[in-house]
């Protein structure tokens, strides 16, 4: 019994361990795709953001919906000589198995700028529960992700599993206020 425990567990690391890092895709554009959203949440270097940008996201807890993800890309580059790319706005609805995107210009939701500068107004709260640390989280709950590159083209991940961090509601409020621009996404998604 113990062998084939064994063998069992080596065969589900070996399974994941074979992941490849070079073969994660990453919406862009506009449509729906075979692929993952979450290879986007895990690999993110492969999707870099350019200089003074923000990709915020919120996965719920298994089983409770989709995964929604944004990306506010100012385009900025930090390459001298070189010009900046077009802002955009690339809103993301997707499963472990299809992924719906739709990118347009980042002027064209105006929402965005509002999301963009509340963003940029806020701060990572570094002492989060150091004062009373938990020794175990919770078993569901939605995992939150917010990325930025800041103005020297600094990239910072953070990705937060559990319950009242304060990042949660700044980004639950940014998505609900973003949901005339997410809509055709959604809709994509549900196949309307």
């Amino acid at each position: 019994m113990k062998s084939l425990l064994s063998v069992l567990c080596a065969a589900i690391l070996a399974s994941c361990a074979s992941a490849d890092v070079r073969d994660a895709r990453h919406p862009s554009g506009t449509g729906c795709k075979s692929f993952p959203v979450w290879e986007t949440l895990l690999w993110w270097e492969d999707a870099p953001l350019s200089s003074a940008s923000f990709r915020f996201a919120v996965d719920p807890d298994t089983g409770q919906g989709p995964t929604t993800l944004v990306i506010l890309d100012s385009g900025k580059l930090v390459n001298l000589g070189n010009p900046d790319n077009q802002p955009f706005f690339l809103a993301v609805i997707g499963d472990a198995q299809r992924t719906c995107s739709v990118q347009m210009p980042l002027t064209a939701c105006p929402e965005a700028t509002a999301v963009y500068e509340r963003l940029r107004g806020e701060s990572l709260p570094l002492g989060f529960g150091m004062a009373d640390p938990a020794d175990i989280l919770v078993f569901h709950a939605p995992t939150y992700y917010l990325e930025f590159s800041d103005g020297q083209a600094n990239h910072k991940p953070w990705r937060f599993y559990g319950m009242d961090h304060p990042l949660q509601g700044v980004i639950d409020e940014a998505i609900d206020y973003l949901q005339a621009c997410i809509a055709p996404v959604r809709a994509a998604y549900d196949g309307r």
